[in-house]
């Protein structure tokens, strides 16, 4: 039988493969439509315009790139399914829901209640945004919910992130607020955010944690150039540690036009590692070694990679978690027209361990 790859005839961004094996039984509702191909040797996955249900498969398309080494069952959209005869529902509110039985540390799971905790182990984030430079159609740019089980810090707040953290989190439930450096695309919400807690939270003052320029910048928009009547303003540089209820966070200088900073957050023995934005003259090691995650920056693939562009390839950066032990990498930062397909495939080509993409709403965990 020879593999053939199905392409979605309204919607060619959506491809779909079928072994026959591990489907148990799909209610009509969603089956209506479905093309199969058949796939020989690959894992058992079926994708269509709404629903994508996996096994251990790839599955691609404009918004999400899933990949396993292990069992996954995904649903992206509204629907019902029945797998092995258990019965899974998604509702309007989720944009991707992912189930895991696989015993990778670096987990994707989605939030149950926006205000409750209790269901965070360890660390996990959660991407609000993740388009490098500028948003791409229907997304936002650089920012993360980082969340131990009574800790939740906002990392970076690029255009477009304070609408998507508010599909987790309230804004009263935030400890923290940390940018890694004053380039629009990673901090450029923050006069927003001040009128939001300003004017419409009960929140009178919330910590602010960044480089000296990220508060210049901020200042600027006030009418009397300061915004540290809302913001507890906190600056920090390189080799700097700050503490966030149980979250303690490393910060390392990166290699990047203005001053960056890559951080380091620890939770008892988890840790995650976000590089920010680097050139190649910064290493992960400079933040220790065997991180559970590293959500890093892949701007470049191979075929546009230039030292000349203070951004690194997906190559370098897998090269680089290789180095340092890490357990899961996590590509972000992909510019808009780039194929993330290309980003991921490229890391996962070099990186030893499980390697995912960043995409809006996915959230990993180090459990």
């Amino acid at each position: 039988m020879t593999p053939r790859r199905n392409v979605h005839p309204q919607n060619p961004h959506l491809s779909a493969s079928y072994s026959g094996e591990c489907i148990r039984e799909l209610n009509s509702a969603v089956t209506k439509g479905l093309d199969f191909a058949p796939v020989q040797d690959q894992p058992t996955f079926i994708g269509i315009e709404n629903v994508v249900i996996c096994a251990g498969a790839t599955i691609r398309s404009n918004d999400s790139i899933l990949r396993s080494a292990g069992r996954v069952h995904a649903v992206q959209g509204i629907g019902t399914f029945h797998l092995a005869n258990i019965e899974y529902r998604v509702g309007h509110s989720l944009a991707l829901c992912v189930l895991y039985t696989t015993t990778s540390r670096c987990t994707p799971w989605q939030c149950g209640s926006r205000r409750n905790l209790g269901a965070v182990t360890g660390l996990a984030v959660t991407v609000l945004g993740c388009s490098g430079s500028y948003a791409a159609a229907g997304q936002a740019c650089s920012g993360y919910l980082v969340q131990s089980c009574s800790t939740t810090l906002w990392v970076d707040c690029g255009p477009g992130t304070l609408a998507n953290i508010q599909n987790h989190v309230g804004l009263d439930d935030i400890d923290a607020i940390v940018v890694s450096h004053h380039h629009p695309d990673h901090c450029a919400e923050l006069p927003v955010i001040y009128n939001a807690y300003k004017y419409f939270t009960d929140v009178r003052h919330i910590r602010a944690i960044g480089t000296a320029d990220v508060r210049r910048v901020t200042d600027a928009f006030q009418p009397d150039g300061d915004s540290g009547d809302l913001f507890n303003w906190e600056i920090v540089s390189d080799g700097c540690v700050a503490e966030i209820g149980d979250i303690e966070i490393n910060f390392s200088q990166t290699d990047h036009p203005v001053e960056t900073l890559a951080m380091r957050f620890r939770c008892d023995d988890a840790s995650i590692v976000y590089t920010a934005d680097t050139g190649r003259r910064w290493s992960l090691a400079r933040l220790g070694q065997e991180p559970d995650i590293v959500v890093g920056e892949g701007t470049l693939i191979e075929a546009t990679d230039n030292p000349a562009i203070p951004h690194i390839s997906c190559t370098h950066l897998a090269a680089d978690a290789n180095k340092v032990g890490a357990k899961c990498l996590v590509v972000t930062h992909v510019p808009p027209g780039s194929d993330p397909s290309q980003h991921l495939d490229e890391a996962a080509s070099v990186f030893d361990g499980n390697v995912e993409l960043a995409v809006t709403g996915r959230t990993f965990s180090t459990i």
